[in-house]
């Protein structure tokens, strides 16, 4: 019998970071996404990218059953905050050879969305704020956020639309 190996690492390395004392800090970077590994949602989801800087990105990018990471909670110096991963967001014509993917950050029992990164083929965008969380959905709702690549000569985009996310097992105050 073969057994999964990556719910015992993960066990081990919780287990490890446990034992050291004082209890376990996550900190996640904008660009560390391994954390949660999107899987089928049985969710649609659709959003409309405009005012792209690259106009061939510009376009629907939709899935009908968009691949959500499960929330997750995390603490630090700062405010608790949920995360999630979302992958899967198919371009259609005529950016059909490109794919959304990325992650949601909210602010524990607020709902306060802090900000979203995404990635446009391997171009990574990001965006503060610019998204409400819709508790009642299990979704955020963009409308018209406004996302930059970085440094001042940056490209940008328009995002409007929905990102599900998941319901089941959510953190308290996520």
């Amino acid at each position: 019998m073969k057994l999964p190996t990556r719910p015992l690492v993960s066990a081990a390395l919780l287990l490890a970071l446990t034992a050291c004392g004082g209890g376990l800090s996550v900190s996640i970077g904008d660009d560390d996404d391994a954390f949660a590994e999107p899987r089928s949602s049985g969710r649609p989801a659709s959003v409309q990218v405009t005012a792209a800087s690259d106009a061939r990105l510009e376009g629907t990018y939709a899935s009908g059953d968009l691949r959500v990471g499960s929330v997750l909670r995390f603490s630090g110096t700062g405010p608790d905050f949920c995360e999630f991963r979302f992958d899967g967001l198919q371009g259609q014509p005529p950016a059909s050879a490109l794919v959304m993917r990325g992650n949601v950050r909210y602010q524990v029992d607020t709902g306060e969305v802090l900000g979203t990164v995404i990635f446009v083929g391997e171009v990574r965008y990001r965006a503060e704020g610019g998204a409400v969380l819709d508790r009642g959905e299990n979704a955020i709702d963009y409308t018209g956020a406004t996302f930059r690549t970085g440094g001042s000569a940056g490209a940008e985009l328009t995002l409007s639309g929905t990102i599900p996310m998941r319901n089941e097992g959510k953190p308290h105050g996520c």
